[in-house]
C-alpha cells in the first residue's frame, strides 16, 4: 500500500496532513509486519488510530486495536514481580513501577472498552493495578480515576464510586470530568451519564486544539470509551452521541453489526 492507496480520509485533511499521517501509518505498519522486532503495543495502537484517520476498513481498525491490547497484556504479564523493587522511594523504585505505569493502563482500558474486548479489558483492569500498599506515600491524585475505571470494569461499582469521592479538589478539571462521567456509569445514573461523557468528550477536543494531529488523539482518550460503555448497559443512547464534535468516532463506537452487548 502506498500514501496514494488509501480510502477516503474520514477527518478533514489538507494535502499535507494526509500525507505525514500516510507516512506515520505505513512506518508504524512496517515495525508491525517486520518479523524480526518484537510486538510494542504502542504500533498497532497507532495503526489503529491512524488507519481510522485514513478510512481503513473499521474491521482492519478494531483488528488492529485488539493486537495492542493482546501486546499491552503481555507487558503486564512480563513484568517482575512488585517484591523486585527494593527501594521505597525514589527512580526505578516500586511507586514509580506501580503508579506510573497507570496512566498507559488507563487509555488501553479505554481502548477496551471503545472496542467491546471485555474480557481483555478485565485482564488488563486486574493485572494493572499493584496493591495500594503505599504507607506515608501519597499516591497521585489523578490516579484516582484509574481506580475508579478499574473497579467498574472488574463489576465494582461501590468501589468505583468510592474511588472517584477520593479525587481532590486539587485535580484538573479534565480528570474530574472523567470522574464525574465514571461515577455517573458505576451508579447507572442514566439522567447523568449521557451529558458527562458529552461533555468530556467536548472538552477533549478543546484540550487537544493546539497539538500536532489534534484528529488523531481522541480514539486513545476516554469519551469513546466510556460512550460504547454506556451504549452496552443502557445508559446512553445512539441520538445522544456527541455528533457535532469533531472526531468523535461515531463508526467505531456502534456496535459492529451482529455483537452482542454487555
Amino acid at each position: 500500500m502506498t500514501r496514494q492507496d488509501f480510502p477516503k480520509p474520514r477527518f478533514r485533511l489538507d494535502a499535507e496532513l494526509r500525507y505525514l499521517v500516510a507516512s506515520a501509518y505505513l512506518t508504524v505498519k512496517g515495525h508491525i509486519d517486520d518479523p524480526a522486532e518484537a510486538l510494542r503495543p504502542d504500533y498497532p495502537a497507532a495503526a489503529a488510530t491512524l488507519g481510522y484517520a485514513l478510512g481503513l476498513p473499521l474491521p482492519q481498525v478494531r483488528d488492529y486495536g485488539r493486537r495492542a491490547l493482546l501486546a499491552f497484556r503481555q507487558v503486564l504479564k512480563a513484568r517482575p514481580p512488585l517484591e523486585a523493587f527494593q527501594k521505597p522511594v525514589g527512580p526505578g523504585s516500586w511507586l514509580e513501577y506501580s503508579v506510573g505505569s497507570s496512566s498507559v493502563s488507563l487509555r488501553y482500558m479505554y481502548w477496551a472498552l471503545l472496542l467491546r474486548e471485555h474480557e481483555l479489558a478485565r485482564e488488563i483492569a486486574a493485572d494493572t493495578w499493584d496493591p495500594p500498599h503505599m504507607g506515608r506515600i501519597r499516591i497521585f491524585p489523578e490516579y484516582r480515576v484509574g481506580y475508579g475505571l478499574r473497579d467498574l470494569i472488574l463489576g465494582r461499582p461501590e468501589e468505583a464510586v468510592s474511588a472517584l469521592q477520593r479525587l481532590p479538589a486539587s485535580a484538573t478539571k479534565y480528570f474530574h470530568l472523567q470522574a464525574r462521567a465514571i461515577s455517573a456509569l458505576a451508579r447507572a445514573a442514566r439522567a447523568e451519564a449521557a451529558p458527562a461523557i458529552v461533555t468530556l468528550s467536548d472538552a477533549t477536543r478543546r484540550a487537544m486544539a493546539h497539538e500536532y494531529l489534534p484528529q488523531l488523539k481522541i480514539l486513545a482518550l476516554p469519551g469513546a470509551g466510556l460512550a460504547s460503555y454506556a451504549l452496552d448497559h443502557g445508559l446512553m443512547t445512539r441520538e445522544e452521541l456527541p455528533r457535532d464534535i469533531d472526531a468523535f468516532p461515531i463508526e467505531l463506537v456502534l456496535p459492529p453489526a451482529g455483537a452482542a452487548s454487555g
